[in-house]
């Protein structure tokens, strides 16, 4: 059967995509880094505490 959405891996989006967003999410990460520095940083979680 052809895909309803053209462009899309099927085989991705399954369990696959948590290990394939991470490792391209670093690899983005890693590219930006320095490009930011020094007055931004590139981070890939954050968490805000409100008291």
């Amino acid at each position: 059967m052809k895909s309803v959405f053209p462009g899309m891996d099927p085989f991705l989006g399954g369990h696959l995509w948590p290990d394939v967003h991470s490792s391209l999410a670093s690899v983005i990460k890693e590219l930006l880094a320095p490009l930011l520095a020094p007055k931004y940083v590139a981070r890939l979680e954050t968490y805000t505490v409100v008291a």
